[in-house]
């Protein structure tokens, strides 16, 4: 409890007043009580700062707790998608041993045959014939493959298929891990995850591009969008922090504007 400093000493000096009148108080009880409530004074200002110190640490253990649930979260949806890949890729290469196996028996009868022989003796010898391997006949990724993909996700996110915009720009992530443009698929991603409300998972996508793609484009709208999902989260105080770093790193730019505008709307 807060002792209000100012109201005990109207009521200590009423006290004193009363008992000097009754003849109570001698000048050394007189000293002896104000020397009490500057005490008293002291252990309020220390209470005050200790209350802002135990706030200040809630306030960092919270923003610390939300980054790494949203980072678990996030993991966890990476684990699945590449559980997924994988899963396809296995189907396709239990295709490609099949097809395989397939080709070396119908190598096996016509090796069998006397006509096939004389062919194949000619043509070259059967000795050195090998069956491809399956990696070699697997579909090469090249750069045309990842733009289909970014271009259809950015579409579905265009087009308000959030859902299907969250899984495309996943799926490139997890297949294109070095591409040039991870900043932009992280950035989108992480509006198709605010426009559909998930704000915590959206923030960890902001997130990454501070801490990886400082010198992106993205980066001043990562940290004002990153400072929209705490307001969302009811985090105006971590909101006011991701503001004020956008205008001290980015101080000219459109969303350094918009920051110092939401500041005056959060009372800063």
């Amino acid at each position: 409890m807060i002792f209000n400093t100012s109201l005990m000493k109207k009521f200590a000096s009423l006290a004193l007043a009363s008992g000097l009148c009754a003849g109570c108080y001698s000048p050394k009880m007189m000293e002896f009580t104000y020397q009490e409530l500057d005490t008293v004074k002291t252990q309020q200002r220390e209470l005050l700062e200790r209350i802002d110190q135990l706030s200040q640490r809630f306030d960092e253990e919270r923003e610390a707790r939300l980054t790494a649930q949203a980072e678990q979260s996030l993991t966890m949806q990476e684990l699945r998608d590449l559980v997924e890949v994988l899963s396809t890729r296995v189907d396709d290469t239990s295709q490609l041993l099949s097809s395989n196996r397939r080709a070396g028996s119908t190598v096996q009868r016509r090796q069998s045959r006397p006509d096939a022989q004389r062919v194949d003796a000619q043509r070259a010898d059967t000795s050195r014939y090998t069956l491809p391997d399956s990696a070699d006949m697997m579909p090469a990724s090249d750069d045309s493959d990842a733009e289909k993909l970014f271009k259809s996700s950015y579409m579905d996110l265009t087009l308000g298929n959030y859902d299907l915009a969250v899984q495309g720009f996943k799926n490139y992530l997890v297949r294109y891990p070095n591409a040039d443009d991870l900043a932009n698929a992280h950035y989108y991603l992480g509006e198709a995850y605010y426009s559909s409300a998930r704000y915590l998972e959206a923030v960890a996508e902001y997130q990454t591009i501070i801490k990886e793609s400082s010198r992106s484009r993205f980066a001043p709208a990562a940290y004002l969008k990153s400072g929209f999902c705490y307001q969302k989260l009811g985090e105006s105080r971590l909101a006011e922090r991701s503001f004020r770093e956008l205008i001290s790193l980015y101080p000219r730019t459109e969303e350094a504007e918009q920051a110092r505008v939401e500041i005056q709307d959060l009372g800063g």
